[in-house]
């Protein structure tokens, strides 16, 4: 496993050097002047040569590119263009409320699709199959960006039950959460049904029921377990979904996360804080990605990582 876990650490660096690439000329050609951001529009020429001379822009392409991975590999990811701050300890020091939206995400997500799912494929065309079924189905139709919207108009401006938007107690982090898990618990009750539905035809779960074992013990000792491969793998993947959902609802609700630096910053065209705040988003989802699949392990006596 450990031998695993270092190649997989090792594939991840060119993963990161054609993350940095794609990004870099991305943002480069995506078009704008960055010197007439800082600048303004009636900025005369003199004034934005000089601002591009600081900025390094006046340099090739490749130049500026191998400067900013050599900084990169030192730890340095730049400064800002608008505030001239470190681009890293920036976004560490909003990473964290990044992280506990999406930890209560996952706890919707997981709280709500899973049981949701399990109970849909035990109690298979009845009424809450089919509602469940429904809910699925508005879950991943509706777009995050207006859920998010009309919780606020419920459950904050005509019954003010919860923060409109803010930051700082667990209060402020419920309308987020199920803004972002809603989709993703819609996905995972689909998934979980199908898979539960098709694990409970196999024939060790006929002999669990043979040997006298209650319904409930034969599904979550048995069912359970060998139908969360595909389940743990969309999960994984999710995260991913969440990683990109983060950016519009963190700018809804106003949560000081590294979401709603890289919207603002985009908008300012701050490209050394975008550049930063993409890569740590890929960053994330690869390591994310080892986990899930070193979880297999776990979840499967059979599979080995030699």
């Amino acid at each position: 496993m450990a031998l695993y876990v270092v190649r997989r650490l090792l594939s991840l660096i060119p993963v990161v050097l054609g993350m940095t690439l794609v990004l870099f000329l991305m943002l480069n050609f995506s078009g704008g002047d960055p010197a007439i951001a800082l600048a303004g529009d009636n900025a005369s020429e003199d004034i934005l040569a000089v601002i591009r001379q600081r900025l390094g822009l006046d340099r090739p392409l490749h130049v500026r590119y191998l400067a900013w991975v050599g900084g990169l590999m030192r730890g340095d990811f730049g400064v800002s263009l608008i505030d001239g701050r470190p681009v890293l300890p920036t976004i560490l020091h909003q990473l964290p409320a990044t992280l506990l939206l999406m930890v209560g995400s996952m706890v919707v997500a997981l709280g709500i699709g899973i049981p949701t799912g399990i109970i849909s494929a035990l109690y298979r065309r009845s009424f809450i199959d089919h509602a469940s079924r429904l809910f699925a189905l508005a879950g991943v139709s509706i777009p995050g960006f207006w859920l998010g919207l009309i919780l606020i108009l419920v459950l904050a401006y005509r019954w003010p039950l919860l923060p409109l938007a803010g930051y700082g107690t667990v209060r402020h982090l419920i309308l987020p959460s199920l803004t972002l898990g809603t989709a993703m618990a819609a996905l995972l009750m689909r998934l979980t049904r199908a898979s539960l539905l098709e694990v409970l035809q196999e024939d060790y779960m006929r002999t669990a029921y043979a040997k006298g074992l209650s319904r409930a013990y034969a599904v979550f000792k048995h069912a359970l377990r060998n139908g969360m491969l595909p389940i743990v793998t969309a999960i994984g993947l999710e995260i991913g979904i969440l990683l990109g959902g983060t950016v519009i609802v963190e700018s809804i609700f106003s949560w000081p996360g590294i979401g709603r630096l890289a919207y603002v910053r985009m908008l300012q065209r701050d490209a050394p804080m975008v550049m930063g705040n993409l890569l740590i988003y890929g960053l994330i989802f690869g390591l994310i990605n080892l986990l899930t699949d070193m979880s297999y392990a776990f979840l499967d006596p059979r599979i080995r990582y030699d």
